[in-house]
């Protein structure tokens, strides 16, 4: 480990920026606490400050996870979101391409699914659903084994994930390149296995990352070894949960921006 991974760790904090970090996002959350919209936001900036003890970040997961359900999640019309109204023909996947190219934004059909808490693809026109005027972005903590999916910079999901040993997980910016269900496996000897075959180890679904200099080895997938979440046991890929792998294969899309740190 470098001397600068060793000083950010959350089990050995630097204590003056830790406590400095904590004290501030108190004062925000205290600040903001009698309006929800705002608390929410401040909760969100408080988990990604990663200056902040972990365990103080933790423990401020549960009450937003609850909050985005009030106040994200929903199933009418907020004033947070763009109001649209489904017209004769439309569904979800042309609703949201139709929408990116009126906000230049990245909406899916699932992530218009998971906001608007739909149950059914099937919809009927004259219909209102939210449309966010915002970007989808990941960011990654690798000390904290979380994954954040952001809208518009503030977590709406985040999820349990394993990296790699040795610190091999590289950090900086990326973006998902090489989407793919169900893919094949090429193995450090140069194998190639099918999905399904019996020593296949990445799970059903992978997402690339990309960056300045091309194509990189590295992406997030699922795991047959779902014990390995939270654990630094990869060959430097983050691992995750098959059903929250599959969740949010649907809810960004290629080209979405990464930030490992």
């Amino acid at each position: 480990e470098s001397a600068e991974r060793q000083a950010r760790r959350r089990d050995d904090p630097l204590p003056a920026a830790a406590d400095d970090a904590e004290r501030r996002a108190r004062k925000s959350l205290a600040d903001a606490k009698g309006d929800p919209e705002r608390y929410r936001e401040a909760l969100s900036d408080a988990i990604l400050d990663v200056r902040a003890p972990r365990g103080f970040r933790d423990a401020l997961l549960p009450e937003l996870r609850q909050l985005n359900d009030k106040l994200i999640f929903v199933a009418e019309p907020t004033k947070r979101f763009k109001p649209w109204t489904i017209a004769k023909g439309e569904n979800l996947t042309l609703i949201a391409n139709r929408a990116n190219k009126q906000n230049s934004t990245n909406v899916t059909a699932a992530l218009l699914m998971r906001l608007n808490r739909l149950t059914s693809t099937v919809l009927r026109q004259g219909q209102v659903l939210n449309v966010p005027a915002q970007k989808m972005s990941v960011r990654i903590h690798k000390d904290d084994f979380r994954l954040f999916a952001l809208l518009g910079g503030e977590i709406v999901l985040d999820y349990g994930i394993g990296i790699g040993k040795n610190d091999g997980t590289p950090e900086g910016r990326f973006t998902i390149k090489g989407k793919t269900k169900n893919p094949d496996w090429t193995t450090p000897d140069g194998r190639v296995l099918k999905y399904g075959h019996p020593e296949h180890i990445i799970g059903s679904r992978w997402m690339g990352f990309d960056n300045a200099q091309g194509r990189t080895t590295y992406g997030i997938h699922g795991t047959v070894d779902e014990a390995s979440i939270g654990k630094s046991e990869s060959a430097g890929c983050i691992r995750m949960r098959k059903v929250d792998v599959e969740a949010l294969f649907e809810l960004i899309p290629e080209g979405c921006s990464v930030e490992l740190k």
